[in-house]
């Protein structure tokens, strides 16, 4: 289904090396109809690889706990990144 007003997308990230827990990246906006974008920040420390996931839920996601799940309305796929200089 196409987003509602009240919907956000929130960028969150795993370290690969321990794989333990999501952390909030940030909020992307909306860039056009159908892409999504966020300003440069910074990800990691140079040479860690991460695991990157969009969701849309109405309130901020942090770190994927039981309560937020239930607040999740869509993912993305992960894509593994790695941080250089």
């Amino acid at each position: 289904r196409p987003l509602g007003k009240s919907d956000r997308v929130w960028i969150l990230k795993m370290n690969q090396d321990d794989q333990r827990s999501w952390s909030l990246v940030g909020q992307a906006g909306l860039k056009g109809r159908h892409n999504w974008e966020m300003p440069p920040v910074a990800i990691g420390s140079e040479g860690q690889s991460y695991i990157l996931m969009a969701v849309v839920s109405k309130k901020p996601v942090t770190n994927l706990t039981v309560n937020e799940q239930r607040e999740i309305i869509a993912v993305s796929d992960r894509i593994q990144i790695s941080v250089v200089n």
